[in-house]
């Protein structure tokens, strides 16, 4: 997903324990809605991402640029 804030290399997602793990190493951080509706501004860390949510590489999520995930 093309972005004027998201660079190449953003992020990556590892499999780790039995979940699925975003690790940020970006300027401008992830934001990251997980099922409880909470919304995380991820920078250079990560975070478990489970259920279903929604990531927004390196803005606010709005409905224009969230990427939607599901892992039950």
């Amino acid at each position: 997903m093309p972005g004027t804030y998201a660079s190449r290399r953003h992020a990556t997602l590892q499999w780790r324990r039995k979940s699925f793990e975003l690790v940020d190493h970006s300027t401008n951080g992830t934001f990251v809605q997980l099922e409880d509706e909470r919304v995380s501004h991820v920078h250079r860390q990560s975070v478990r991402l489970w259920g279903t949510g929604f990531l927004s590489f390196g803005e606010p999520l709005s409905l224009e640029n969230a990427l939607k995930f599901d892992h039950a």
